[in-house]
């Protein structure tokens, strides 16, 4: 069996970029808490997103203090509207 050197990758999704082993788990932890995030907040997303920011801070998934927190929030999930896992608002999208 031939011998494969490991190759590092990175995926950039609008303006959201994972390294390939995190990928899948960041998307689905990010999944998860804008989900959790929503059924708190499911008030317009222009209203909500530095609450969302502050709400992922919270709980680890950014770290430090973005001088703008709106427009962080909105780079951390435009990516996944992008690939059709939410819509526009940040709703969590039906999978058939």
């Amino acid at each position: 069996m031939a011998n494969f050197p490991y190759k590092s990758f990175c995926w950039s999704l609008g303006t959201t970029s994972f390294r390939t082993m995190d990928f899948n788990v960041r998307i689905e932890h990010q999944l998860s808490l804008l989900s959790e995030f929503r059924k708190v907040n499911g008030g317009a997303w222009a209203l909500a997103q530095e609450d969302y920011y502050h709400f992922i801070q919270e709980r680890g998934f950014v770290k430090g203090n973005a001088p703008n927190p709106a427009k962080d929030a909105r780079e951390k999930t435009s990516g996944l509207v992008d690939i059709g896992l939410i819509d526009g608002e940040r709703n969590l999208t039906v999978m058939r």
